[in-house]
């Protein structure tokens, strides 16, 4: 018997997958999604032409003045991604009796894991592909160090490079702690001298900052390999991200980064939970979570990757 043919998406487990969300994953708020109807393509990317002043005066009986503008392409191909996850039958019996969805947890782990290998890859597309500034002499959690003046320098760089303004700040989870508690940056908190520092917020920090949004990047991931004692580390490492993310999905519009998405047949919105089952060797269910995307740098200038932020 070919299993195969017995696969099927499993329109409940998918809706759970697809509303399923944990906060510690951060990479479909930095690369936006694009939804697309082919799994690979070509999309444009617009020039700088319409910055460049010219002398739009027109004279009665003349034509009006042309903008020359240009567009480029790039490509993109929505690899397939995909976890399984057996369900023997003794554990769905001992399940049962203690009141457990093994179908549901099942679900929820191979989203998580989906989900980790999303945020890890999209790491690795912005060291590739973003631009970096390699802190190694100015740790953000040095009070010698004001990183407030230092982004307020780089929104003037971002802003010359792709004419908008950068409006969120991702750090990790350490470079997070390093600034909450850097004196140049509690400083400018009112009654910062009688806060903890275990008390200022992601909120205060946009507002110092003059960002829309501080993201904090609490992802972790084991780093050992498998049969090895643990280990793990945060999957943004000592990383900080200032960028310009325009959450409408139009790939042509500004953003730092994309993820073009296309649909699972039969699944929602790129991804799909097939359920089938196992009975020629190992008795179990097997649920399979797949997703097909491509994560983007789209828009270099509009973005600044710090590595090494803090100590």
């Amino acid at each position: 018997m070919d299993l195969t043919q017995l696969r099927g998406v499993d329109e409940l487990l998918t809706q759970l997958s697809v509303g399923y969300r944990n906060a510690q994953y951060v990479s479909e708020i930095v690369a936006p999604q694009v939804p697309t109807t082919k799994d690979a393509g070509r999309y444009l990317v617009g020039t700088r032409d319409a910055w460049r002043p010219t002398d739009d005066r027109r004279r009665p009986g003349t034509a009006a003045g042309e903008m020359r503008w240009g567009l480029s392409a790039d490509t993109f191909y929505c690899d397939g991604h995909a976890q399984l996850a057996g369900i023997p039958d003794e554990w769905r019996r001992i399940a049962v009796a203690a009141g457990i969805n093994l179908d549901v947890s099942g679900t929820q782990k191979l989203t998580d894991i989906v989900a980790l290998n999303k945020e890890v890859a999209l790491v690795a597309s912005l060291v590739a592909g973003a631009t970096t500034v390699n802190l190694t002499g100015e740790k953000w959690d040095d009070d010698d160090q004001d990183p407030v003046a230092r982004v307020d320098l780089d929104k003037e760089t971002i802003l010359k490079a792709c004419g908008q303004a950068p409006n969120t700040l991702l750090l990790s989870r350490p470079v997070f702690r390093g600034i909450r508690n850097n004196a140049n940056v509690t400083g400018k908190i009112t009654a910062a001298g009688s806060l903890q520092q275990a008390l200022v917020t992601a909120q205060q920090l946009a507002a110092i900052f003059e960002v829309e949004q501080v993201l904090v990047a609490d992802a972790v991931k084991l780093t050992s390999n498998e049969g090895a004692t643990d280990v793990s580390d945060f999957v943004w490492g000592k990383y900080a991200l200032l960028f310009y993310r325009n959450p409408t999905p139009a790939p042509d519009e500004v953003n730092l980064a994309r993820t073009f998405r296309w649909p699972v047949p039969g699944g929602q919105q790129g991804r799909a939970v097939l359920r089938y089952r196992d009975n020629e060797k190992n008795h179990q269910d097997i649920i399979e979570v797949q997703d097909y995307y491509d994560q983007k740098v789209v828009v270099v200038g509009a973005g600044i990757l710090y590595s090494n932020a803090v100590a």
